[in-house]
């Protein structure tokens, strides 16, 4: 919002025919749940390019400070790199596998 009424500024100031609006979305997030070992195996095993892995619990505090951390991280390589989270709650052998 912000954005459009600084263009609507700038266009009243300066009797400028033409707008364009510019807007910034985000980028389509390379992040998933792993839902089983086999989807482990398929998204994080076989992945061509590198997966950053998120060992995770809900009751977690230091987890929910990282989470958003890597979130970024990942987000700001665009598509060079996926997160793989993975609850240990509900996937505690994939977690016990890879300690």
């Amino acid at each position: 919002m912000a954005l459009t009424q600084a263009s609507l500024l700038f266009c009243r100031q300066s009797r400028c025919i033409f707008t364009r609006c510019i807007s910034t979305g985000q980028t389509l997030r390379a992040q998933y749940t792993i839902q089983d070992k086999d989807d482990f195996k398929s998204k994080v095993l076989q992945s061509k390019k590198p997966v950053v892995v998120n060992f995770r619990a809900s009751w977690c505090g230091p987890c929910k400070m990282l989470t958003p951390r890597l979130e970024a991280a990942v987000d700001a390589r665009g598509e060079k790199l996926d997160l793989a989270k993975v609850d240990i709650d509900e996937q505690a052998d994939l977690a016990m596998q890879y300690e």
